[in-house]
């Protein structure tokens, strides 16, 4: 269950999206995401990189978690609001990543951080701070 610090309205965009996450509505979580957003993930996360708009973000991301991943999935216990500035709000979620890569059948739990900014209820950048030395001993290598 995620607890949520306030009910900012950075907030609870960010738990409608990780409801959108969980229910795997893809549409939904497009709708979410502002069409320029930035997605920065762990260059040493597999499928690491900079990827920018929706449909990067679906391909080089959640397609490939999905296609190499089963029940990969991040499980937040926590968002925090880390404010406002210029219209612009931060939030940060707390939690584990968990799943089982399907190549070493290894399962992994791994610290996260998620650091978003949302502008006009729509993510603009999404920031990914992760222990990726677990992942990658899940992954096996």
């Amino acid at each position: 269950m995620i607890t949520p610090s306030t009910d900012s309205p950075g907030v609870k965009t960010i738990l409608t999206l990780y409801d959108a996450f969980h229910d795997q509505d893809r549409d939904h979580v497009r709708e979410l995401f502002h069409p320029e957003i930035e997605w920065i993930q762990n260059e040493g996360m597999p499928h690491g990189g900079h990827w920018r708009g929706p449909d990067e973000i679906f391909t080089n991301v959640f397609d490939r978690f999905r296609e190499h991943w089963t029940g990969f999935r991040a499980e937040i216990e926590e968002v925090l609001d880390a404010g406002e500035r210029d219209g612009v709000f931060t939030v940060i979620a707390l939690g584990w990543y968990t799943g089982t890569f399907n190549a070493t059948g290894r399962p992994v739990r791994a610290a996260l951080a998620h650091v978003y900014r949302i502008r006009e209820g729509r993510v603009i950048r999404f920031d990914q701070y992760t222990d990726t030395a677990m992942v990658r001993e899940a992954v096996g290598t």
